[in-house]
């Protein structure tokens, strides 16, 4: 909403200097089941075709990598699929990327997620680092400190496969090695914390962190224009 309607002159520059492209939701079916039926709810909602089991983490079902690390396990949270971009979120995605997007115009790439609270760079297969890790953790690191003075918030940053556990598949991977995006991130927002449940996010903080994220990204735009990308 703030880029459409802000007259920030700061936030009005972000807007309109740039092409963007913002999917709210990629998991629809499994967004309204966990409103309507399990609060955390994380797979889509498609019946397995071999097991009583329903549904497939996305993020887990993108077309690089996919079987290095994959989950074979229908009934499991974090199940891979039966094949990679086998779920036709994935590959509606895909294909609209790859048939309406001009070929190298992306330049950053971010997929929100939850609850670590860091800027995660490729890679999500290996604890090896890309060899652009240099420049990705110079525009994390502008990310984080951009956003840090609102509410003294800090986000870790570093390559996922050091951060979190390892695992193939995801988004993020997919968009800097095979469409070749320079500057691509899962970002983690903010959780409850534990012991409390760390996805439930309370619900008085969900401006808070979206006027953070508004913050972060103004310091990551300026970032990468510095590296000539933009």
């Amino acid at each position: 909403m703030e880029l459409l309607f802000s007259m920030n002159p700061d936030v009005r520059e972000l807007a309109e200097s740039l092409d963007w492209w913002i999917i709210p939701v990629l998991n629809v079916d499994g967004f309204v089941y966990s409103h309507e039926k399990e609060r955390l709810w994380r797979k889509t909602r498609r019946p397995a075709s071999d097991a009583e089991c329903v549904g497939v983490d996305l993020n887990r079902n993108f077309n690089f990598k996919w079987g290095l690390l994959k989950c074979v396990d229908p009934c499991s949270s974090i199940y891979s699929g039966p094949y990679p971009q086998s779920e036709p979120e994935v590959d509606q995605l895909t294909k609209f990327i790859n048939n309406n997007i001009p070929e190298d115009s992306i330049k950053i790439y971010v997929a929100l997620h939850s609850p670590a609270q860091s800027v995660l760079t490729p890679f999500t297969h290996t604890r090896v680092p890309p060899k652009s890790y240099g420049e990705l953790m110079y525009v994390a690191n502008a990310f984080a400190d951009a956003l840090y003075p609102r509410y003294h918030t800090r986000y870790n940053c570093g390559n996922s496969g050091n951060m979190l556990k390892m695992f193939s598949g995801g988004s993020k991977d997919w968009a800097y090695s095979v469409k070749h995006v320079p500057i691509a991130y899962t970002i983690e927002l903010p959780g409850k914390g534990r012991p409390s449940p760390p996805f439930e996010l309370p619900e008085n903080a969900i401006l808070r962190t979206s006027a953070e994220m508004l913050d972060g990204f103004k310091g990551m735009i300026k970032a990468v224009k510095e590296l000539g990308y933009i």
